[in-house]
């Protein structure tokens, strides 16, 4: 489905979809940017990713699909830093737990709202956090919400959604 993926965030949620991607072969290369080298090298470790980045720019280069998966208070500066870099067609979605915020940061990063762009919120958790405590089956017969705005490509919003589905989730 996607050529390389890259994830801003190894957390719970970031892990976990990378877990699906990984198992159902949705994804020929998967990367990731994280602040934590730990973080980064455990997941190269353990075979999730295939590449770790420090920077979020470097880790979005030549990515068909990016993840937006650390804090929602971090949007509009992880936008910022993958602006000159993230390509025109890329898909973006976020797992972020808010929606205004992040598309109102993606307006003011791109002035306006990239039309690949396709906000979402997946309805899952657990106690525990970190790369480590990522699940391959957290999404599945849970919902996760798609909030593509009017200009939204069809094909981009399709594309999150069969992912979405593939990990079990109801859209």
């Amino acid at each position: 489905m996607f050529a390389r993926v890259a994830f801003i965030g190894l957390g719970l949620i970031g892990s976990s979809l990378a877990r699906v991607l990984r198992a159902e072969k949705l994804a020929g290369t998967i990367v990731a940017s994280s602040r934590s080298d730990r973080t980064l090298k455990t997941a190269q470790d353990i075979g999730l990713i295939d590449a770790g980045y420090a920077e979020a720019a470097d880790a979005v280069q030549g990515a068909d699909l990016v993840v937006l998966a650390m804090p929602v208070c971090a949007t509009e500066s992880v936008l910022r830093s993958i602006r000159e870099t993230v390509g025109p067609d890329t898909i973006l979605t976020d797992v972020g737990s808010t929606k205004g915020n992040v598309v109102d940061a993606a307006a003011r990063v791109f002035g306006e709202v990239p039309v690949h762009f396709v906000p979402g919120h997946p309805i899952a958790g657990s106690e525990q956090s970190g790369v480590l405590a990522g699940k391959a089956d957290l999404f599945q017969r849970h919902k996760v919400i798609l909030t593509p705005l009017p200009h939204t490509a069809a094909e981009s919003t399709a594309k999150v959604r069969r992912m979405w589905e593939a990990a079990g989730a109801e859209v």
